[in-house]
């Protein structure tokens, strides 16, 4: 099943021209972390997280950010550098669908700090961020409400370049009794991984004979990792039928790649250097 916006139809005898897709990257905050949580445990080094917003023109939406693209520069006002940065990102589509894309970008260096009395910090360079105007919907799987419970998917025509098919993993990572508004239910957690990047959008939900599911969703999101890549969402099913349920993916096809460009620069909005005892300076004084 293909869902096709109107103005990316095609008929039989002609063929509305697209507009070539543009995406522009607004900067929101910066954030600091000293060390990042991965599966072999806290590693070290200072993570600069900038939370951006990105806007795309219409009929094309953003899938999502690729991880392996070029190294950005991110520089203090002092001058300094931070060597060989090591690049991820965490991104997700609002729900709301008139809202932009948001992508965190995260920038992590192996022993580097600003340096002292820096009072901003810049990063530039170029984000591949892959885009569509087409989502497809995936066949369905049944799944047994209940911890660990696994199965595959085929997301066809899912993968960036030649539109190859991507199989996915889908595993309920974790499922209780839940009563919500005076209703009996079940709260449960659905991971779906794939190999490569893939634009999902949401996770559908159906009764095993295939109607639409009674279920409540929250986002978010879509993260790569580790090189495996994942969609986590949560959700409240009220159904009377409790131990199956039927699933399908929504996702990105059609997908194009554009490379935006990133030049931001921001204050430190405090102190980055952990402070010692009788040393305390506020940032900015002399």
């Amino acid at each position: 099943m293909m869902l096709l916006p109107a103005a990316c139809m095609t008929g039989a005898l002609h063929a509305e021209i697209l507009s070539r897709p543009r995406v522009q990257a607004q900067f929101d905050s910066l954030q600091f972390q000293y060390g990042e949580l991965g599966e072999s445990g806290l590693s070290p080094g200072l993570c600069v997280q900038w939370n951006l917003r990105l806007q795309c023109n219409p009929p094309w939406r953003v899938a999502y950010v690729r991880q392996d693209g070029e190294k950005p520069e991110v520089a203090d006002s002092r001058g300094t550098r931070m060597p060989n940065p090591l690049l991820s990102f965490c991104t997700a589509e609002n729900c709301d669908k008139s809202a932009a894309f948001r992508a965190n970008l995260h920038i992590r260096g192996e022993k580097w700090r600003p340096a002292p009395r820096s009072v901003w910090m810049s990063v530039r360079g170029r984000m591949p961020v892959a885009v569509s105007c087409t989502e497809k919907l995936s066949e369905k799987v049944t799944l047994s409400l209940k911890d660990g419970e696994k199965t595959s998917i085929v997301l066809k025509g899912a993968a960036l370049g030649k539109e190859s098919d991507v199989r996915a993993s889908v595993t309920v990572e974790w499922c209780r009794p839940n009563r919500r508004k005076g209703r009996e239910g079940v709260a449960a957690v659905i991971l779906v991984k794939t190999p490569v990047p893939c634009g999902i959008k949401e996770l559908e939900f159906f009764t095993v004979d295939g109607r639409p599911g009674d279920v409540s969703k929250s986002y978010e999101a879509f993260h790569g990792s580790y090189g495996q890549y994942y969609w986590l969402q949560n959700i409240w099913m009220g159904t009377e039928s409790k131990d199956r349920f039927k699933m399908a993916v929504k996702y990105a096809s059609g997908l194009q790649e554009v490379m935006v460009p990133v030049s931001f620069k921001a204050g430190m909005g405090g102190i980055v250097e952990p402070v010692r005892k009788g040393g305390e300076k506020k940032e900015g004084k002399k």
